[in-house]
């Protein structure tokens, strides 16, 4: 089979690391592969890993020469799925499967002509979440029996790390790249509610990622004078100790398509704050291993950090439950075994 992809190892963030597991899945699951990237320049197994460095000469190439040998092609982004329409009498006999993750596939906007055409030859979909394909079908008209669910995973982390942390306050975290206005506004929303929060509690908020915004936001911080309770930490290689010693995990980015740092929350029992109308619907469960709220309520925010702040046993209980769910159906086990069952089903 042809595993074809945007980037995998180039990147960081949600899809490249789907596309990483997926690819070691393959590997796993004994499957005979290749995977083309677009814009990859290295990969990690030259024997069956081909990078194209950015040239699309170079990947409709590579795929051509992988064809014969392929009676599947994966098509890893709808970015990538022209391809299949423009070149549909290589692709005919093949059975097509596309891989859709969020807002690629969410906004109107990003559809144009052939992707339209690319997506209606394709012989089914591969969905992250049940929104996302919720989101997909309306807004291509796909079939709902030919989309199935295929969830984001994370191998454990290393536990029992020391504190990054070097006072005794409650420490609220969120992990996300900076890079545009969705994302920036999931953190404002938690810095907006800290001044009511901080006549409660002492509370430190720690955001690590990096992005165009970063700057930016780091200077709204200190003009509203919240710099002693608001760290913004860049880009951190390790993010384990953070997770596991912080108290509280939100993510409220309304672009979502899955939210696979929620999973690295749940490996440590964190509880989780997420929003709703978005992939995290999906890891989650309202009232038991978090919650989900509307982003713009800002009372239903403040109400919902402040319990969680408030109460350590229900921090506790609401941490383990999404530990529970994690190892009952996110691992790298349950990643394997469900590729397994769609490809050979």
């Amino acid at each position: 089979m042809l595993f074809i992809t945007l980037n995998t190892y180039c990147n960081k963030g949600g899809i490249e690391t789907f596309n990483q597991y997926f690819i070691n899945g393959l590997k796993d699951n004994q499957f005979h592969y290749k995977s083309v990237s677009l814009y990859d320049k290295k990969v990690n197994d030259s024997n069956s890993q081909i990078a194209c460095s950015g040239s699309i000469i170079k990947l409709i190439w590579f795929i051509f020469l992988n064809l014969r040998n392929s009676n599947t092609i994966i098509w890893g982004h709808i970015n990538l799925i022209p391809l299949l329409f423009l070149f549909y009498p290589f692709f005919r006999k093949k059975r097509n499967i596309l891989i859709v993750h969020g807002i690629d596939v969410w906004n109107p906007l990003f559809k144009n002509k052939l992707k339209i055409l690319g997506v209606r030859i394709t012989n089914e979909v591969w969905s992250v979440s049940n929104y996302t394909k919720k989101r997909f079908i309306e807004n291509y008209h796909y079939p709902f029996e030919k989309v199935h669910i295929f969830s984001n995973t994370i191998k454990p982390k290393q536990s029992n790390n020391d504190s990054p942390y070097t006072n005794s306050s409650i420490k609220i975290l969120s992990i996300l790249r900076l890079q545009n206005r969705e994302k920036i506004l999931s953190v404002l929303r938690i810095i907006e509610v800290l001044p009511q929060l901080l006549k409660k509690q002492d509370i430190q908020y720690f955001i690590i990622g990096e992005g165009n915004y970063k700057n930016n936001l780091i200077q709204h911080i200190k003009q509203i004078g919240l710099s002693k309770q608001v760290h913004v930490l860049g880009y951190i290689d390790n993010t384990a100790p953070y997770l596991e010693h912080c108290d509280i995990f939100t993510l409220l980015s309304e672009t979502e398509g899955f939210g696979i740092v929620l999973l690295e929350a749940m490996q440590f029992a964190k509880p989780c704050i997420a929003a709703t109308n978005t992939g995290s619907e999906d890891v989650i469960r309202n009232g038991e291993s978090g919650f989900l709220i509307n982003p713009d309520d800002t009372f239903e925010l403040y109400q919902k950090l402040l319990l969680l702040i408030e109460n350590k046993d229900l921090r506790i209980k609401m941490g383990q439950k999404g530990k529970e769910i994690f190892e009952s159906t996110f691992t790298y086990q349950h990643f394997c075994e469900k590729q397994k069952q769609l490809l050979l089903f």
